[in-house]
């Protein structure tokens, strides 16, 4: 019995025999004999190449979705409250994202979204302190010069902040984050994109390089080319 249970234990499973046929078939390039080309270099592999590239894909189209319908709400909140100026600036509470952690991650002083919105109590305590800023927006403080004495605000309470999109830059932030054309049905066409534009890329990858190794070649005869 001890023999059996050992024996059955070394053999692979069904699913390891499948992935394993996969493998060989769809995610194995069989390299040629070529002139120029050595693919025995084990820190090099296409195939991983190929596969991070995917994986970049996938990770980008997730970034745009969270880009343009997760932050992109809240800019359309505040187009849709008229909060253009500092006069009329919203509190995370008036515009309903107070509880929405990847919004106040991104209102940070230092985050993705403050690069079209804009935090009033961030824009007076830089003007106090001196700091430079782009007339247009220095312009929407009238009166408020440096005392000398302030210092730059540091950490914003982003629970009474006030926040706002210049009136002349609201247009653009719509189209910079405008939602149309991304959602998850369009992440798994590009995930399936992807992934397909992939295995064509290993199956055709030895007749590529037999075509680079040709054109070297003929650009370079009797050089030889390590990868």
């Amino acid at each position: 019995m001890a023999n059996f249970l050992l024996t059955a234990m070394e053999e692979p499973s069904l699913w390891e025999e499948m992935w394993k046929y996969l493998e060989d078939k769809y995610f194995t390039i069989d390299y040629g004999n070529y002139q120029h080309l050595q693919m025995s270099n084990p820190v090099f592999s296409i195939r991983t190449l190929l596969i991070c590239f995917w994986v970049g894909i996938v990770l980008a189209a997730v970034l745009a979705i969270f880009n343009k319908r997760v932050l992109g709400d809240f800019v359309r909140a505040c187009a849709r409250d008229g909060a253009t100026t500092p006069e009329k600036a919203r509190t995370l509470g008036e515009l309903g994202f107070l509880k929405n952690s990847a919004v106040r991650s991104a209102l940070k002083r230092r985050g993705s979204l403050r690069r079209v919105v804009r935090c009033v109590e961030d824009d007076l305590a830089d003007l106090a302190a001196g700091i430079p800023m782009r007339e247009e927006i220095a312009a929407l403080y009238p009166g408020v010069m440096a005392d000398g004495t302030a210092e730059k605000s540091g950490r914003t309470d982003l629970n009474t902040a006030r926040f706002y999109i210049p009136e002349a830059e609201i247009y653009t932030a719509e189209v910079r984050y405008d939602k149309k054309g991304t959602n998850w049905l369009g992440f798994f066409g590009t995930l399936v994109l992807g992934f397909v534009v992939v295995l064509l890329l290993i199956q055709l990858m030895p007749d590529i390089l037999q075509l680079v190794d040709n054109f070297i070649s003929m650009v370079k005869p009797g050089s030889n080319f390590v990868q």
